[in-house]
């Protein structure tokens, strides 16, 4: 394996949100975002670290974590955009695709999902039977992530090619992320519980 080029999906206008960029909200006392950030620059087998986003702030934080930036210009083409543009610069023989808002994913999980990396596959954690976020492709899949359109991200590919599905099952704890003011209350309530 030449590499796992981790790429971190932080283009989503928070609409759920009311606009508010939930990835720059506090959690344990700092954005949300940094939680990931954090994450990948300490995982020793990801070969590079990209993030896509059109946010300045988030721009600023990536690069205090050494990963490189790529621009979106036009985050409202949806989430295929941003995988296009995080395919487009990666250089590994597999993507990694994170959200920035599992703040409870382990340098271990992300370890296990490497470790699964065969070519050909995709690689997916589950929690009790529901596929989740992060997923591992291999770079023979370059072509049709490059080729996603409109709000279409990783999930079409592995709708499409389910019988090369790999999946990992981890605790629904460590796969939550947060889509509305709801989810992020729990998130506060979980970690002052920690």
């Amino acid at each position: 394996m030449n590499g796992v080029s981790a790429i971190v999906m932080a283009s989503g206008l928070s609409r759920r949100m009311g606009g508010v960029n939930k990835l720059l909200l506090p959690v344990d006392g700092k954005p949300l975002i940094a939680h990931t950030l954090s994450l990948i620059a300490s995982a020793p087998a990801l070969t590079e670290s990209i993030v896509v986003t059109q946010n300045p702030e988030i721009r600023a934080l990536a690069r205090a974590h050494g990963a490189r930036c790529v621009e979106n210009p036009a985050p409202q083409l949806g989430q295929s955009q941003s995988v296009r543009l995080g395919t487009a610069a990666a250089s590994g023989d597999f993507y990694l695709f994170l959200p920035g808002d599992q703040p409870y994913l382990r340098p271990s999980d992300i370890a296990l999902l490497i470790r699964m990396a065969e070519t050909g596959r995709i690689v997916s954690p589950r929690a009790e039977g529901q596929p989740s976020s992060p997923t591992l492709f291999c770079a023979s899949f370059r072509d049709e992530l490059l080729a996603l359109e409109g709000d279409n991200g990783g999930g079409a590919l592995k709708r499409r090619y389910a019988d090369r599905v790999d999946y990992v099952e981890l605790p629904r704890e460590t796969l939550r992320d947060i889509d509305n003011w709801d989810d992020y209350q729990a998130l506060l309530q979980a970690f002052a519980g920690r």
